[in-house]
């Protein structure tokens, strides 16, 4: 009888450490993958700073250039230079193109048919048709 309790007790003592050996396994495999998440992470942060690091570089380029400088400088005191010529064009002042410009002899025909329809009413029509 004796030998059948320790021969059960050695079977218990083997499963429980068999449970506490997978119970240390899993563990270490749950933290290696709480690591390869991290990792993944990091690595696609390396990525995206790479990225901003290469834009930055292109912006540094085009500062060291003269031509951008000198084009930059031009646009923002509206300088030229002296080879340049400059024309103004004025959409309200033009007296160039009178004749696209309607007047009461040539205008255009306008559409006065629903001119007195509520908005919400052209919709419709546009949408759905009368």
């Amino acid at each position: 009888m004796l030998k059948r309790f320790t021969l059960n007790g050695l079977v218990l003592i083997l499963f429980a450490g068999v449970l506490y050996i997978g119970g240390k396994i899993g563990y270490a495999a749950y933290e290696r993958y709480l690591l390869q998440l991290k990792i993944n992470d990091l690595k696609a942060q390396v990525a995206q700073l790479a990225d901003r690091n290469k834009d930055i570089a292109l912006l540094l380029s085009q500062l060291g250039n003269n031509d951008y400088l000198l084009l930059k400088t031009k646009e923002a005191f509206n300088l030229k230079d002296p080879k340049e010529k400059v024309a103004i064009i004025s959409p309200n002042k033009s007296k160039v193109n009178d004749q696209s410009r309607p007047t009461e002899n040539n205008k255009p025909a306008e559409n006065k048919v629903g001119d007195n329809e509520s908005n919400w009413r052209k919709w419709w029509d546009l949408f759905f048709g009368k």
